[in-house]
């Protein structure tokens, strides 16, 4: 008896929350955000402060939309469905590296002489910025006004470069075969400079990352939409295909108009993208 009295408040409970509305909805979205969007690394000398940045781009989302009444008349809505679209993302990222020395070997100059350069520096800064192509693969949720997303992000690389402005540098030759250090002259490349600018691109691969959202849909007019939330988005692998590069690129035929490598290349060996602010989604449902 007690088994068939449960049976029967189970069937009554359920026969309490029916589906009003079911239908397949396919919304197209553009979007905007911005806030920390950084690459993220760790130099082996020196440190760096992260950059900020933002995120643009169109999306289209397939969810299954439905709409519930409980037994108090009150109604639930809710839905799920596969959001994916293209983006461009901007990351920017500043080292700064302490007053120290690096080697440069294996040199030529311009008489066929073989030298190592010698170079010192008090302070070094220097800027990176990237764009990458997202697109991304995410699962949204939602009940009532609030959302939740999650999934991962195709990162492709666009125009990745670096910058120094106003770097203050000394150059100093070590023959080996004469063990003899060149300090002079300064066409040749050695000695003191000032006011240095080098710039150059990074070699950046294609990564995924992890992709978080969260936040509220508005309801603006009958199929038109605002989502507000913000976001979180990590590197899941090394972006970064360079290393293990010398710091001075010399030209033994223009020796005093020597070049810079970007210090990832020397200092470091891993490279994360990240990213992490706020965001407007702009969509209208068909």
């Amino acid at each position: 008896m007690k088994k068939l009295i449960i049976i029967i408040i189970l069937i009554t409970a359920a026969g309490s929350l029916h589906v009003l509305a079911q239908r397949s909805v396919h919304e197209f979205s553009a979007y905007g955000g911005g806030g920390l969007s950084t690459l993220n690394y760790q130099l082996s000398s020196g440190g760096k402060n992260v950059g900020m940045g933002g995120d643009f781009g169109l999306g289209y989302t397939w969810c299954q939309s439905r709409e519930r009444v409980t037994a108090t008349g009150a109604i639930f809505r809710e839905n799920w469905g596969i959001y994916t679209g293209v983006g461009l993302g901007m990351y920017n990222a500043k080292a700064k590296l302490d007053a120290q020395e690096t080697l440069t070997k294996n040199l030529t100059d311009n008489e066929g002489d073989q030298f190592e350069m010698l170079t010192s520096f008090e302070k070094y800064t220097e800027k990176q910025s990237a764009m990458f192509l997202n697109i991304p693969v995410m699962g949204q949720f939602q009940i009532r006004q609030y959302y939740v997303m999650g999934g991962v992000k195709l990162a492709i690389p666009v125009n990745p470069k670096y910058s120094s402005k106003n770097a203050t540098l000394n150059n100093k030759a070590h023959y080996i075969l004469y063990d003899n250090w060149a300090e002079t002259p300064e066409f040749q490349g050695y000695g003191p400079f000032k006011r240095k600018n080098f710039d150059g691109s990074l070699d950046l691969g294609t990564t995924l990352m992890l992709a978080l959202e969260g936040g509220m849909k508005w309801r603006l007019t009958g199929d038109l939409s605002l989502f507000t939330g913000v976001y979180f988005d990590y590197g899941l692998g090394n972006s970064f295909k360079g290393g293990n590069k010398s710091f001075i690129k010399y030209d033994s035929d223009k020796p005093a108009d020597f070049k810079a490598n970007s210090v990832l290349y020397v200092y470091t060996e891993k490279v994360n993208i990240m990213a992490a602010g706020i965001k407007l989604r702009l969509s209208f449902e068909m």
